[in-house]
């Protein structure tokens, strides 16, 4: 049994999420926001979290970092749908 599949019980995630894998959003601003996933672990409470490393990449300035983050992981998911292979 993975560690992740402990952290979710019986719950597929809709995305398979590891630490390493990049995913991005898309805004309307035409800046793309950038996640790098550092770890999965269980909070006190048992939800599982997403610790990822925030980046802002625009074509006239580059690639901004933002830092640390941390959302759990069904909002992650929804936020970040899409895996950057």
């Amino acid at each position: 049994m993975t560690k992740l599949r402990r952290l979710l019980g019986d719950r597929e995630p809709p995305v398979e999420v590891k630490p390493g894998h990049r995913f991005c959003r898309r805004r309307r601003d035409n800046v793309t926001e950038m996640a790098t996933v550092v770890e999965l672990r269980a909070e006190i409470n048992g939800i599982p979290h997403v610790r990822f490393e925030l980046a802002y990449e625009e074509r006239s300035i580059g690639r901004v970092h933002a830092g640390l983050r941390v959302l759990a992981l069904g909002s992650f998911v929804e936020t970040f749908a899409e895996r950057v292979l």
